[in-house]
């Protein structure tokens, strides 16, 4: 792990020190568990927006995929 210098405000701090979970792990486990989930979060929008502009213009498959469309469909008994 690397040591970093990050400035907060004090009433900030003090109401993470007053945590259950900063009592039990300290400061930086509960920093580096909300930055992850922050990455984590930002990376699953990510994705969402690329799928979204990818797929979400209603125009099906394409042209070139006309046809295509009942292929991957489990046939019906």
């Amino acid at each position: 792990m690397k040591a970093i210098q990050v400035m907060f405000e004090e009433t900030l701090i003090k109401k993470l020190d007053e945590t259950a979970e900063a009592k039990e792990k300290g400061r930086s486990a509960v920093l580096r568990r909300l930055t992850d989930e922050y990455l984590r979060k930002l990376h699953q929008e990510d994705i969402a927006r690329r799928y979204s502009s990818a797929y979400g213009d209603e125009k099906g498959l394409g042209e070139s995929f006309e046809g295509w469309e009942d292929q991957g469909r489990w046939p019906s008994e």
